[in-house]
């Protein structure tokens, strides 16, 4: 939760557990260099290297490490896990989109998809800009769902969350999507100077 947080600090390449003043419970040292992106679930800590390569997990009651995939690209972190770029389980089969989970040794689903061009994981969807469209895929197993849209080329996903997704689809237009019914919702327009959040 978050008091397991709040104890939690990085101090030259070493994650130390402690109160701010006083001994620490436990200090390790961190596998690969932190690039700031991290997700503490289940009382475990994840986080994926600056490299761009690599995603690590350590259990935070003990400072013990508990699983490392040093092939990995990270893309989204959600409750769930992280949804990531990993190398096929055939050697030399290319890459696949799969959910990495603490305690599990294999991400959930090895999903063969074109690499995205962005990726966003939610609870219940994984929800991905391509070149074929905007495409959902069920977050805790990878499965494609039957439903892909086209999308302008500029398009870019601003948000999502829960139920929706927002994509903006031009400069001053934007779609509002229902990622668990499947559905596009409603095209909202706005003037040509007005900033999506």
């Amino acid at each position: 939760g978050e008091e397991e947080w709040q104890d939690l600090w990085c101090d030259n390449g070493r994650l130390v557990r402690g109160p701010a003043q006083g001994p620490a419970l436990w200090q390790t040292r961190l596998a690969g260099q932190v690039d700031g992106r991290s997700l503490l679930t289940g009382g475990y800590l994840g986080w994926a290297a600056r490299e761009g390569r690599g995603v690590h997990w350590l259990d935070v009651r003990t400072g013990q490490p508990v699983q490392s995939a040093g092939g990995a690209e990270v893309l989204d972190w959600g409750s769930g896990g992280v949804l990531a770029w990993v190398p096929a389980r055939k050697r030399g089969d290319g890459w696949r989109l799969g959910l990495l989970r603490p305690g599990k040794r294999t991400p959930a689903g090895r999903t063969k998809v074109d690499r995205p061009l962005q990726a966003i994981l939610t609870r219940e969807r994984a929800v991905l800009r391509g070149n074929e469209g905007l495409t959902l895929l069920r977050a805790d197993s990878g499965k494609p769902l039957s439903v892909t849209w086209n999308l302008p080329a500029d398009a870019e996903i601003l948000g999502a969350f829960g139920r929706n997704a927002v994509v903006r689809m031009g400069p001053g237009r934007a779609r509002l999507y229902d990622i668990l019914a499947r559905e596009a919702l409603a095209d909202l327009v706005v003037g040509e100077d007005a900033a999506f959040a």
